[in-house]
């Protein structure tokens, strides 16, 4: 099972990718929801995330500001928009030119 450190600025989580829903940038943090929608809050920028799991593991930047796990994408339509699924409630997030912080 493939795993991800997050510092919280106290204790050091070890979470599994499939359990994380998307990373969301929050100034100079990350916010990491996971599928219960719990939330960590991360001491990294989402850049640091980014450069580990972009492709390789899965997870896709569809916005400067969010990083998602691709097994939530429900649709990509023609509109540009991402639809991304969390909790059985649908979202969509515009597909946006790839930008690194």
């Amino acid at each position: 099972m493939k795993t991800i450190k997050i510092y919280d600025g106290k204790i050091i989580h070890e979470i599994a990718l499939k359990r994380i829903s998307h990373f969301m940038a929050m100034g100079k943090k990350t916010h990491v929801v996971l599928q219960d929608s719990s939330v960590i809050i991360s001491t990294r920028l989402l850049k640091f995330y980014h450069d580990q799991l972009h492709e390789k593991e899965g997870f896709f930047r569809v916005h400067r500001k969010y990083l998602i796990n691709t097994v939530s994408i429900k649709t990509i339509q023609e509109d540009d928009k991402i639809y991304y699924s969390k909790d059985g409630f649908t979202k969509p997030y515009p597909i946006l030119p790839p930008h690194i912080n």
